[in-house]
């Protein structure tokens, strides 16, 4: 009885059916390439989405700009809204954040990029408000939305209307959000004014649809803002560009990010890595859930050796090598202190990864 398919208008339950099975497959490659935009974003039909979503929400309508990139909007964003998001205030701080972007967004993290932007707050909010706008730029992530980079929660959402046939009161004001999302990129959301990103010039995936690109940005908006991804893990630039030749293995053992570091030792290739650090096996455990383990000994020019846990992530077909505490001496120790941070608590899983 539980398994009963029942679909009303305010109810959908039991399972699918084989007819909604390839609809929800159609539906889901709908969703994705919406994800995948790439083509500049119609500022009429975004304008219009982000207008009716403040209003049914019961807020004045925004001042709404299409802005290049989500840098842009990160930087323009907090600067108009430190200054109170009047219209000349951020109509003038986003065409200049735009400026000032296209020449300086690919090193947005050095000390001359800091100055210009922190400069560039200055001359709207002043000297001393200069540092809080900056603040808030960096804040970014507590006033936006998503956009069509939030497309995994809108497929659910509009799957369960179209294809399961909901019909809920709420749908009606949920037909701006979804505009947003069709029509947008990443937004900041301000009781004055909405600033939302166009879609990237360049987005790269795997064969998973992870965000991945390997000897360049996995996005690239036109003011060429760039991020960088391997396997859907957000890596920095050098993780992704340079070659597996030249990566050094000692900086990329000292990654502390663990995903940010399996997915460099992948491109790397953990032979090429061993190899360049003359790494010595200690002890081998072969298992047969989880396979081979080594534990290493590789000298990281910083006194005695250090020792590292190398093994084998089968569901991701990737290698992890990490750091375990010198003193271990075995396999066993090493799973030991992974498990429970006691190299003598013996820790017997049924699948390490």
């Amino acid at each position: 009885m539980g398994n009963k398919i029942i679909r009303r208008p305010d109810f959908a339950g039991g399972g699918l059916t084989d007819e909604e099975k390839k609809r929800m497959a159609q539906h889901t490659a709908l969703w994705i390439q919406r994800a995948m935009r790439t083509e500049h974003a119609d500022p009429v039909a975004i304008e219009a989405a982000i207008k009716g979503l403040y209003r049914v929400s019961g807020l004045a309508e925004p001042r709404v700009i299409l802005v290049p990139s989500p840098f842009v909007m990160a930087m323009a964003g907090g600067i108009a809204a430190t200054f109170y998001g009047t219209r000349a205030a951020t109509d003038a701080a986003t065409n200049a954040a735009t400026r000032a972007a296209t020449s300086a967004a690919m090193d947005a993290a050095t000390d001359a990029a800091t100055k210009q932007w922190r400069a560039l707050a200055a001359s709207f909010v002043g000297e001393r408000y200069a540092d809080a706008a900056l603040n808030a730029s960096k804040n970014w992530t507590a006033v936006y939305q998503g956009g069509n980079m939030w497309a995994a929660w809108d497929c659910y959402l509009t799957a369960c209307r179209d294809v399961l046939g909901l019909r809920l009161p709420s749908h009606d004001a949920y037909a701006y959000w979804e505009q947003a999302a069709i029509n947008g990129g990443f937004r900041w959301m301000h009781p004055k004014f909405c600033l939302v990103s166009d879609f990237p010039q360049i987005l790269r995936v795997n064969s998973r649809n992870q965000p991945h690109a390997e000897f360049g940005p996995s996005h690239r908006w036109r003011d060429g803002f760039s991020i960088w991804h391997l396997n859907g893990v957000r890596v920095e630039q050098w993780m992704a560009e340079s070659h597996p030749d030249d990566l050094d293995a000692r900086r990329v053992l000292q990654i502390e990010n663990v995903d940010q570091r399996r997915e460099v030792i992948r491109r790397m290739g953990s032979e090429r890595l061993v190899a360049q650090l003359e790494a010595k096996v200690l002890d081998v455990e072969t298992r047969e859930v989880g396979g081979r383990y080594e534990l290493l000994a590789i000298d990281m020019n910083h006194g005695e050796p250090w020792r590292f846990l190398k093994m084998v992530n089968q569901s991701i077909g990737a290698v992890h090598v990490e750091a375990v505490p010198r003193q271990c001496e075995t396999v066993r120790h090493a799973i030991n202190w992974r498990a429970s941070q006691d190299i003598n608590r013996d820790w017997f899983p049924s699948q390490l990864t």
